[in-house]
């Protein structure tokens, strides 16, 4: 997939690269999600917000996002950001001196 994008009052505004919050809040999301913490609509409106903080834009809002992606364009664009940050917090790991990788399975 190409980097994600939306367009806000004709400017469009590209994905930028990850901020150490957005790895917080995915993990805090994947947590919650997996011990059965967040139901199905908590769920979707957690996959925005978190779509929402990972433009790190003050004009790209839950609103803009609702109303410029599909549902099938949401998943996209929240798959490439949760591959995005766990690549790059795999290849920082793996650079710290006597850090432990990625698990292995």
């Amino acid at each position: 997939m190409a980097i994600p994008m939306v367009t806000v009052n004709g400017k469009k505004i590209t994905l930028p690269k990850p901020k150490i919050k957005l790895w917080r809040e995915l993990i805090k999301f994947n947590e919650e999600k997996e011990s059965g913490q967040l139901g199905d609509l908590e769920v979707f409106d957690a996959t925005i917000d978190l779509v929402v903080l990972a433009f790190n834009n003050p004009a790209v809002t839950r609103e803009v996002i609702e109303e410029a992606f599909d549902i099938e364009e949401l998943t996209a664009c929240f798959e490439h950001i949760t591959k995005q940050v766990m690549a790059v917090a795999a290849s920082k790991v793996a650079q710290v001196p006597n850090a432990r990788g990625p698990a292995r399975t």
